[in-house]
């Protein structure tokens, strides 16, 4: 395999050319990547409050677009969440701030507002969907609290384990008994 391609250069080296500057060459195709717009997120306080509606939260975090082009957040925040009934539900917070523009490299605090029922404040699992108006989504995973977020192999693992066994291997056996 390795001698046919050895030998399909060799017989034209001028081949080479193709491979390198086609279709903008490996140096478009390697920048087009390293430049995307990719966010960081970062959840800097979160509460909520209960009102005549049910439960206010307020979720307060930090954006960061690393990419070199400027883009915007949309204007809303979904959240997933599973009940200590491994019951899967939905919110859906409002960014507050008019101006959700993030251009490159420059950190802006954001605050989202949901109206929720009740069992929020019982969430054991969350994430949080923040998405770009262009670029990818960026998710924040949590156990009970935003404020610590997990990796998605450790969010994956766990809540697995929680909704086929029931199992929390966060909560250790002292914690369970009171």
């Amino acid at each position: 395999m390795l001698d046919a391609v050895i030998g399909y250069f060799a017989a034209d080296p001028l081949k080479l050319l193709y491979v390198f500057g086609g279709t903008g060459g490996l140096w478009y195709w390697t920048e087009k990547w390293v430049d995307r717009i990719r966010l960081r997120i970062r959840v800097l306080a979160h509460s909520f409050d209960t009102s005549p509606d049910g439960l206010r939260v307020t979720l307060q975090f930090e954006a960061v677009n690393v990419g070199k082009s400027s883009t915007s957040l949309e204007p809303y925040i979904d959240c997933v969440g599973y009940s200590p009934k491994r019951k899967r539900t939905s919110a859906r917070f409002d960014v507050t701030d008019a101006d959700r523009i993030l251009s490159p490299h420059v950190t802006r605090v954001f605050t989202a507002v949901a109206n929720t029922d009740a069992s929020y404040a019982w969430w054991l699992f969350r994430s949080f969907r923040v998405s770009p108006t262009r670029g990818r989504a960026r998710v924040v995973y949590s156990r009970s609290s935003p404020n610590k977020a997990i990796s998605a192999a450790s969010y994956d693992l766990e809540l697995t384990l929680f909704r086929w066994f029931g199992w929390l291997p966060f909560v250790t056996g002292t914690q369970r008994d009171g």
